[in-house]
């Protein structure tokens, strides 16, 4: 490699560019140091010697007030966590392997609503469903003989009628009348609808015979132990039937009920209060189930850290997945965000600023939400790299992200009223809290 004597200043610019030099450029710069100081006096070569190492060490200088200078925007500059990639077992959407699978067994096409039905509620549950059934309508026909047949025995029930048994249920759910007697009434035209697919006394019968587990094998301990057998192949086909996409939601769901039971719960602020509590993770672009848990209650001790528990066991399927699950502030907390990202699930939530080893700075967040405008927000890091960041609307949300980075942002328009005059106001919105809004609650 040829080099110009004319660029030897150039190539004596620093030290770190010196080391960099091939054998080539430093035989020419050799060469051309020793033209160089020909003539010289050893005084005279030492003071050329001494001007070039403080021009390098001036250089030198410079190149490390820079770097510190990208340092500091670098320091004030959030850094990425990287989520974890997206790694479906399955296609995502409706498996139909497992549809075929199970259409087979009913018909060929996928036409009506009682088809999709169907594929929970199989030929092998319902006949399952008919043989625990009989199995107590015999025992109950010895205690009540007006449930039994005109020869005194148990008329044991088929799947095909358990499946009208079913309809009914479903139609009296739609229609409510204040007397189930009334379904079966002679003065209206639903009471001859209803004795079309059975008789009054029939369907009493079912329903008070009705059982969805073996009557042998229920577990005195459970509490579900009415519901576990049907539950457990509900649970199971919600999971086989369909793929998620990358976005999920944890949340509790209501399922409202006027009847007698332990089981029930009040929940204030919901629009159904009173009924049977789940903890459901859906989709968050269809609303599908994935899988639920029934809440039975505290009778048998407060559950310590009972939110946690419930994210850990709806979670453990999609573990090691690249999952982004999205939770509210019932849920959240900067140790569930640290467990969910060693399990390789991407986690963004609210989140109270009373939980265990949230930041103390800030916790104060009623004096800094008066003195924010709107628009404006704070961060920081804590535990593992997890992101703490409020920002200010009409009032501070406080949010929680294991893969979030607190630099990215969007602008949304709010509406704002000054001298009693509305206008349009646009302001910046963390993408933390605009993902948030977009993929929580199911929807």
């Amino acid at each position: 490699m040829d080099v110009d004597a004319d660029d030897y200043s150039c190539l004596l610019q620093s030290l770190k560019r010196r080391r960099a030099l091939t054998s080539d450029e430093l035989r020419v710069i050799a060469e051309h140091d020793m033209d160089d100081h020909q003539g010289m006096h050893c005084v005279e070569e030492d003071a050329l010697d001494a001007e070039l190492l403080q021009a390098q060490v001036q250089t030198e200088e410079l190149e490390e007030e820079e770097e510190d200078d990208e340092k500091e925007e670098d320091d004030e500059m959030d850094c990425d966590l990287e989520p974890r990639p997206a790694s479906e077992s399955r296609p995502l959407g409706l498996d139909l392997g497992n549809v075929r699978r199970a259409v087979r067994l009913t018909t060929s096409v996928m036409l009506r609503e009682i088809d999709f039905f169907m594929l929970f509620f199989t030929q092998a549950i319902v006949a399952d469903i008919c043989g625990f059934t009989n199995r107590q309508g015999w025992e109950l026909v010895l205690n009540r003989a007006s449930y039994a047949s005109v020869e005194g025995v148990w008329n044991e029930v088929t799947p095909d009628e358990f499946y009208r048994f079913m309809g009914l249920l479903i139609y009296m759910g739609f229609h409510v009348l204040p007397d189930m007697h009334r379904y079966w009434g002679t003065k209206s035209l639903q009471g001859s609808w209803a004795r079309s697919f059975m008789s009054r006394d029939r369907f009493k019968a079912l329903l008070a015979a009705l059982h969805v587990v073996d009557p042998a094998t229920e577990d005195n301990q459970d509490r579900l132990k009415k519901l576990r057998y049907l539950m457990d192949h509900l649970k199971q086909k919600c999971q086989e039937l369909f793929q998620p996409n990358q976005n999920l939601a944890i949340d509790e769901r209501m399922v409202k009920s006027k009847g007698r039971s332990g089981l029930k719960q009040f929940m204030k602020g919901k629009p159904t209060r009173w009924g049977f509590k789940l903890w459901v993770i859906a989709t968050s672009d269809s609303g599908y189930t994935l899988d639920f848990n029934f809440y039975t209650g505290s009778r048998d001790g407060r559950v310590t850290d009972l939110a946690t528990k419930v994210v850990e066991a709806l979670i453990q399927p999609y573990k090691d997945q690249g999952y982004n699950l999205w939770i509210d502030n019932f849920y959240t907390s900067p140790a569930l965000m640290v467990t969910l990202r060693q399990i390789g699930i991407n986690a963004c939530g609210t989140c109270r600023i009373n939980r265990k080893k949230f930041p103390e700075e800030f916790k104060d967040v009623k004096i800094w939400e008066r003195k924010a405008d709107r628009g404006d927000m704070r961060w920081c890091r804590v535990e593992d790299g997890i992101l703490v960041i409020q920002w200010k609307d009409t009032r501070a949300v406080t949010c929680l992200s294991n893969f979030h980075n607190a630099n990215d942002s969007t602008n949304v328009t709010r509406l704002v009223k000054k001298d009693a005059t509305w206008s349009s106001l646009v302001v910046p919105q963390p993408a933390v809290i605009s993902d948030y809004n977009k993929h929580m609650g199911g929807r």
